[in-house]
């Protein structure tokens, strides 16, 4: 997590279970050492009620994946004072949702998400 961490401190795991990303949508809360933190990483899997790891509506028709997704937001957050928000912006993730094709396969919308990973500030 920190730039100073060892591998094995790397990652924080947090079962949300399925999610719907609607503007002010909140996915959970964690307590983080302080310090400063460079990438956040959600590992999309099937495991949820829906067997799906990723799904979408476009025209009124869902689109899914089973695929384990790996998306990564990628800036700088100093989390240095407690009860700080870390904010996500999900605009390429959308982006990358709506320019596939008509029927898009799971892999390619794995592809789609992973290759849309952010870069900036968070």
């Amino acid at each position: 997590m920190s730039s100073n961490s060892t591998d094995a401190e790397d990652n924080l795991d947090i079962a949300l279970g399925e999610v719907e990303i609607v503007p002010g949508a909140e996915l959970g809360e964690v307590s983080i050492p302080a310090g400063e933190y460079r990438r956040v990483e959600f590992d999309l899997d099937s495991t949820c009620a829906s067997g799906r790891s990723a799904s979408y509506q476009l025209g009124g028709v869902t689109h899914a994946s089973t695929a384990t997704i790996t998306v990564k937001f990628e800036g700088r957050f100093d989390a240095s004072q407690s009860g700080q928000k870390l904010e996500l912006g999900f605009g390429a993730i959308i982006n990358a949702l709506d320019s596939l094709p008509s029927n898009p396969s799971s892999n390619q919308i794995r592809d789609a998400l992973e290759d849309a990973s952010v870069k900036g500030s968070f």
